[in-house]
Order: C-alpha cells, then sequence, then structure tokens
C-alpha cells in the first residue's frame, strides 16, 4: 500500500528573519522529510518600539521575499501552507494591515500567533526533531521577543514570551562600534531582570532538566563552534555548547569592529551586529537557570507549524 503524503510549506514572518521550510509529512511519522529550507534576515524588527510602525524599507524586503517564497511554494507543489508572524507584527501597530498586503500581493496566508503560541509550536518542533524529549527548558531568541517554554514529556508546566530580542538589545545598548564592556553589562542587566519576572513555575532544575536552545541564534553560534565556511544543518542539530566557550567566544568577539567580525566562519551574513547581544542573552539565561550546556535543535518553530498543519489536514481526511 502506497504511503500517503502531504507536501506542505511553513513559513516564520520573525523580527530578524524571514524562513521557509517545505517538507513531506506523512500521517504516521513525527518526523518530516524536509525538501528546501530557505532563510533571509529583512529585520523587520528594525527601530520599533511598543505600538510604532513597521520599518518601511524592512517591510519592502521583506515583501520581496515572501513573493519569492510564494513562487517557491508554487514550484514545489506544496498541497497547502500556513505562515506566522510573530515578534515585530505582533507589536506594530500596522501589523494587520502588513499581512494583508503580504496577501494581496504574494497570496500567502499569515497568521499572527501571540507569543505562547510560538512558545508551543517550538516546543512541538523541537520535541518531534529530537525524538522526544524527558524534561527540558526551551528558548527561541528572536529578534523582539524570547520565548520559553518548560515542559515534561510533552507536558508545558510554564510558557512565556518576553520582550528581549536581538535586534531590540542591540538598537538599545551596543552603541559604540566595536562595543564596551559596559554595553554588554547593561545588557546582561536587563536580561538578568527580565528572567527575574518569570513565574515561579519555571523552577527548572539543571541536574535533572535539558537546556534546548533554537532559532537563529543558537544555531549560529553552533555553526561558528564548527567554523562552518557553509551552513549545514545536520551538523549543527543536536550540536552542545558549553558556557566556558560561549563566555570566551563573547570576549572575542567584543574586542571587534562589525566588519571584522563578516569574516568568522560560521557567522551568517546580516547577523555581525546582533550576534554580540545573542551571546550575551544566552549566556546570561544559562547563568540564571544554573546550565553549564545546552543543546543546538534546528528543529523548532517552522517544524512546529508544519506538524500542526499536518494534524489539522489528517483529522478533516
Amino acid at each position: 500500500m502506497t504511503e500517503e503524503l502531504f507536501r506542505l510549506g511553513a513559513l516564520d514572518v520573525g523580527s530578524n528573519t524571514l524562513r521557509l521550510l517545505v517538507a513531506d509529512a506523512a500521517p504516521e511519522e513525527s518526523r518530516l522529510r524536509n525538501l528546501r529550507y530557505l532563510r533571509e534576515i529583512t529585520r523587520l524588527g528594525t527601530g520599533l518600539a511598543p505600538g510604532g510602525a513597521l520599518n518601511e524599507d524592512a517591510v519592502e524586503s521583506s515583501l520581496k521575499t515572501l513573493s519569492y517564497y510564494a513562487r517557491v511554494l508554487e514550484e514545489e507543489r506544496a498541497a497547502a501552507h500556513r505562515g506566522v508572524a510573530t515578534g515585530a507584527v505582533r507589536a506594530a501597530r500596522d501589523g494587520r494591515e502588513f499581512v494583508a498586503r503580504v496577501k494581496r500581493e504574494t497570496g500567502l496566508d499569515i497568521e499572527i500567533i501571540s507569543g505562547e503560541e510560538e512558545a508551543r509550536l517550538s516546543l512541538k518542533g523541537v520535541a518531534a526533531g529530537l525524538g522526544g524529549l524527558e524534561e527540558a527548558l526551551v528558548f527561541d531568541v528572536g529578534g523582539a521577543t524570547t520565548e520559553l517554554v518548560f515542559a515534561n514529556r510533552g507536558r508545558i508546566k510554564a510558557l512565556e514570551s518576553i520582550r528581549l530580542g536581538v535586534v531590540g538589545l542591540t538598537e538599545k545598548h551596543l552603541i559604540s562600534d566595536p562595543p564596551t564592556e559596559e554595553e554588554v553589562r547593561q545588557i546582561y542587566r536587563e536580561v538578568e531582570e527580565g528572567l527575574k519576572k518569570l513565574p515561579r513555575e519555571f523552577s527548572v532544575s539543571s541536574d535533572r532538566s535539558l537546556l534546548v536552545g533554537t532559532a537563529g541564534t543558537p544555531s549560529t553560534l553552533a555553526a561558528m563552534r564548527l567554523g562552518l565556511k557553509e551552513y549545514q544543518r545536520e551538523l549543527v542539530d543536536g550540536l552542545v555548547l558549553d558556557l566556558g566557550w560561549l563566555e570566551g567566544c563573547l570576549k572575542r568577539l567584543v574586542g571587534f569592529t562589525r566588519d571584522a567580525r563578516r569574516g568568522i566562519p560560521g557567522l551568517e551574513p546580516g547577523r555581525e551586529d546582533i550576534i554580540i547581544a545573542g551571546l550575551a542573552l544566552v549566556i546570561k539565561l544559562m547563568e540564571f537557570f544554573g546550565f553549564a550546556e545546552m543543546v543546538v535543535s534546528e528543529a523548532g518553530l517552522l517544524e512546529g507549524v508544519l506538524i500542526r498543519l499536518k494534524e489539522r489536514i489528517y483529522s478533516q481526511g
């Protein structure tokens, strides 16, 4: 009997990066058969204050990228797609206007999701990618926000979306080039203050819990750790990064200008300015919860979106 497959697409309209994943999905498999993965830095979160408007140049760049993604979905003959918009579009006063324009100009359906839904979908994707999780704290670092979800065997014990993102932290604190030690300390202080406000349900024990990082910052750090000249998802996925290496990496990078950072193997072009804030955020998060190491997961929000879409399709059929 031939296995029934659906070819599906997922889009992540993030505050820093736009991503597309096309995959084949079968009803009895939790893992997806990934076919095509694309990402483009468009910085929708540039200069965005809560309730402010999206940057016009970033909007135009994002529309151009999404038009290309729409053509890719057509070329790949995806039977269905789902797009989600996160931090920047969620916070912008013209976020709904933006997704309406995306639909009008590209035909793509984009849904603005809450931070809590983003955290749930990220957990779903991470759990599928790692073949299941026992007790884990999963974090997803974005341009405008960071999502945290604490779960045990798939049951969510706590989840939160905090307004700490690499674009916002960079624009607020990293004025000098290269940045000063005091500017980095300012990021540490803001991140720590944000983490202190987490509800008491985040009673994470590093002795029995796994720390998992997903999205662009952890993946980029893994690529840098491996010194990859070309990004390879299969090498990055599951890599363990220890706190000592991350602290040493930050110490080295702080001494480089943005231009000098562009030549570092593994550092994705376009992230040379925000990688400092990303590193500082990850380090402070690990210190706050007492973790000496973290696991990088290439699976996350996109995979969670695809799995949820697959579930909906098969439940209807």
